[in-house]
């Protein structure tokens, strides 16, 4: 705001499949973190990913969307189309998010990007956000990985701030100790010298987790 001289900054939501943003943060209330409200003439809704079951305020889900300007379908390709669209005509974004009881939206994760530990879909960016809230941890990254019993562990990989010292247990107790025992780190910390992202900034979860894959092959 102060390089551009903004008054406030506001953020949209949408996909290709959308045509336009579908989500828009109103400029008489903008909550930050929020991308906003449902524009006029399209609907959405919150999905349970597991049940189907339609969700309600600060319950977190599956966005779907129905509207007149949705897409259709793909051109020529009906196997796809129905994968994103159901029967009813709502098509299913593939993000995770959740809204407050005064309609207002927030992203949370990428549904493909869900750890899924014992039957809970445990949100990576969730945990990655209580970590950043550590003082000497400057950067982190949670990944799912693989555990015969549970399905999926969540695990993480921080950066600390040079000079500042933690250890895995730290770490997971810092955890812990504000989130559910679902997303607890019981997959493990591994400490970085950085997170491995791609070309656009997004964290790179594969490859961290072929991080902790390559450790505990080596124990």
């Amino acid at each position: 705001k102060k390089r551009f001289k903004l008054n406030f900054v506001r953020q949209g939501y949408g996909l290709t499949e959308t045509t336009s943003a579908v989500l828009i943060t109103p400029d008489t209330d903008v909550r930050p973190g929020s991308t906003g409200k449902i524009v006029p003439f399209h609907a959405v809704k919150v999905v349970d990913p597991t049940t189907r079951k339609i969700l309600g305020p600060n319950e977190t889900g599956e966005l779907y969307f129905k509207g007149d300007m949705i897409m259709k379908s793909y051109y020529n390709n009906e196997e796809a189309t129905k994968a994103i669209i159901n029967k009813d005509g709502w098509l299913r974004s593939g993000d995770i998010a959740y809204y407050d009881n005064d309609g207002h939206f927030y992203i949370v994760d990428r549904l493909k990007s869900l750890i899924k530990y014992k039957g809970y879909q445990v949100a990576p960016a969730e945990i990655e956000g209580i970590l950043l809230q550590h003082p000497y941890i400057v950067d982190a990254g949670v990944t799912g990985i693989p555990d015969e019993a549970a399905g999926e562990l969540p695990a993480a990989g921080v950066v600390v701030q040079t000079g500042k010292y933690l250890n895995e247990q730290i770490v997971q107790n810092f955890v812990s100790s504000q989130l559910s025992t679902a997303k607890w780190l019981r997959g493990g910390v591994k400490f970085l010298d950085e997170i491995p992202k791609g070309s656009t900034g997004k964290i790179d979860r594969k490859v961290l987790r072929q991080m902790f894959e390559k450790h505990k092959s080596k124990l």
